[in-house]
């Protein structure tokens, strides 16, 4: 089991979260066909999940603008994205949009 599925379980199991499954991307992050993402998303629509666990934030959004909307559609299907680092986000609050943002103004761009 790779380091970072393994550590994720553990963290699962701390919180208390029941695992409903593993899906891995093999691509880019900044690739617009995220076939494990869209698969994630229309059980989030569905409500057949209620939380998505992720090693960081910026392995789940293509860029900002794309992450800033994703967790808008999440709120208003009531499923929370929370980053292997504790932080939940929550963009109803403006305490959940301040901590998003200041998360995003943390993390430095990478270099092509």
């Amino acid at each position: 089991m790779p380091v970072q599925e393994r550590d994720l379980r553990a963290f699962a199991k701390k919180a208390g979260y029941k695992i409903a499954g593993v899906w891995k991307e093999t691509g880019s992050g900044a690739e617009d066909d995220r076939a494990e993402r869209k698969k994630i998303l229309v059980l989030a629509q569905a409500r057949e999940i209620d939380l998505i666990l992720v090693t960081e934030l910026t392995r789940w959004g293509r860029s900002m603008l794309d992450l800033f909307h994703t967790l808008q559609d999440l709120q208003s299907w009531d499923v929370s994205l929370v980053a292997q680092t504790g932080l939940q986000f929550d963009l109803r609050s403006a305490q959940g949009k301040l901590i998003f943002a200041s998360e995003l103004l943390n993390k430095k761009p990478s270099r092509p």
